[in-house]
Order: C-alpha cells, then sequence, then structure tokens
C-alpha cells in the first residue's frame, strides 16, 4: 500500500522504482507489475488496486513465485531476466540476456540497481507496521496496522477483506484458507521440531542472537532469543521475507474476533 513511506509494500516498490528510474515515462506502475511478474498485459484500475490495498494480489500471481521458488533449487538465474527488466526500466535502457554470468556482472555493477536496493532496505528497517495473527481451529484472523491498516478474516469457506480506514470490506469465497500464522505463533515449535530443525547464532538487525529455524513446505521459520527470551521472528515465503519484532502470544481468543463489526459496508469488486 502507499499510506507511508515506511512499509515494503507493492505501492512503495512501484513508487521507489519510479523515483530512481532515468525514464518516468516507461516506469508506471502497470509497466513494473508487468516486469516483476513476467506477464505481457493487465489492467490499470486491477494493479491500482493492487498497489493501494483495496483488493490482495491475485492468487494467479503468487503461484507465479511458488513455482519460481520450486525452480530456484535447481536454477540459480531462475530470475535473472525479470531483474533485468526491472534494470531496463530504472535505466530507460532496453538490455537482453545473451549470457548469464555476463548479465550477472552487469546487474551486480548496475548503479541505479544499487539505489534501489538500499532504498528498500531503508524502507523495511523503518517499518513500524503491528501484525497481529490468531487462528480457532478453521477460523483465521489476520490483521496489520501502523502503516497500513488491514483486517483479513477467513471463516466457512470466504475471506473477508476488511478496510478499517474506509470501514468498509469485500467478500470472496477461498478455495483453499491461507493461514498467515503458520510457523509465527510460537505453538507451532514443538509440532515443527518433529520436521527437522537447526538452532546456532547469527546476527539479525546489528545483534548476535541464538536462534531455531524450522523448515516446512518451501516456507522457513526462524526464532531468535535473547536468553530464554523471544526477540524476533523472521517466516521466508516465495513471496516474501518478513522480519517481526515479538510482542505478545496469548492461548485464548474471543469468537467476536472472527465476527464482520456491524458498521462494515460490503463492497463487490
Amino acid at each position: 500500500m502507499n499510506s507511508s513511506d515506511n512499509h515494503l509494500s507493492l505501492g512503495n516498490l512501484c513508487r521507489t522504482i519510479k523515483e530512481i528510474s532515468n525514464n518516468k515515462v516507461f516506469a508506471s506502475q502497470t509497466e513494473i507489475f508487468c516486469t516483476i511478474f513476467n506477464i505481457d498485459d493487465i489492467s490499470d484500475s486491477t494493479v491500482n488496486n493492487y498497489c493501494i490495498g483495496y483488493r490482495s494480489i491475485g492468487s494467479d500471481y503468487k503461484d507465479i513465485y511458488y513455482n519460481f521458488k520450486k525452480k530456484m533449487q535447481n536454477d540459480d538465474f531462475i530470475l535473472i531476466d525479470i531483474t533485468l527488466n526491472i534494470i531496463s526500466i530504472l535505466d530507460g535502457n532496453i538490455y537482453t540476456n545473451d549470457n548469464n554470468i555476463e548479465t550477472l556482472k552487469l546487474i551486480n555493477s548496475n548503479s541505479n540497481f544499487q539505489k534501489l536496493i538500499n532504498s528498500l532496505y531503508n524502507i523495511a528497517k523503518n517499518d513500524n507496521t503491528k501484525i497481529i495473527m490468531a487462528r480457532d481451529n478453521d477460523k483465521y484472523y489476520y490483521q496489520i496496522s501502523g502503516s497500513t491498516d488491514m483486517i483479513i478474516i477467513q471463516k466457512n469457506g470466504f475471506k473477508y477483506t476488511l478496510d478499517p480506514r474506509m470501514v468498509t470490506y469485500f467478500k470472496e469465497s477461498a478455495a483453499t484458507v491461507e493461514d498467515y500464522s503458520l510457523g509465527i505463533l510460537p505453538r507451532d515449535m514443538n509440532e515443527l521440531k518433529t520436521r527437522g530443525y537447526e538452532t546456532g547464532k547469527e546476527e539479525i538487525l546489528d545483534q548476535k542472537l541464538r536462534y531455531e529455524r524450522y523448515n516446512y513446505d518451501v516456507y522457513t521459520s526462524t526464532y531468535y532469543f535473547k536468553g530464554n527470551d523471544l526477540i524476533y521472528v523472521k517466516e521466508v515465503t516465495p513471496l516474501k521475507t518478513v522480519v517481526m519484532k515479538y510482542n505478545d502470544y496469548k492461548t485464548k481468543v474471543k469468537d467476536s474476533l472472527f465476527k464482520i463489526p456491524k458498521k462494515y459496508m460490503e463492497m463487490t469488486y
């Protein structure tokens, strides 16, 4: 979403690429979206809705990166063409990949791409977003607030996306439920241990902390401890890497959390 500069989102990614690019004409949201997801065409309004947060990114686009993640195990250059196309937008030049090694050298030496990397790092570092997650059997709750405000409730085969600022929500059928909290809530740790995990020490956000890392399917969750206290949780998925500062954990949740407040008005696409 574009509601704050301190939130690593699709909207801020598009904005940052456009700010750095030599020729703003070639750095539209739609052009950047097509480049990132390696597609030929999409409507401007759909991309705008994704960027401002009125709609979550469609599952078809998420699947693109799930497939990239699977192929990445056997192909280190799976994203090199997409990266090169992003540099084409940044520089206002058309680059072609005739040789992976030479293209990698171009990517690593490109000044605009380094500016983009540094800008995205600073956005992520200063992100003050707070997240609340809950689940109760087949009901799921996800709230993100701060620089961005959004609530997602999943229950009874439906997904409800709430906008607290507009006091509206969208309802759509959900063939599969996305458990946003899987691998993040500490109660998962005992279950994940049975699937194999590793421990050690590594630096995170300028601190060297003890960690426990759990792998499941294509996801990785890492818990960082100072003494016995859980400090950070890092979740790595095919689509994103998120580091969260841990605040609190409760074993019980009120059923009202999974209900749509009466003041919210349903919207349709």
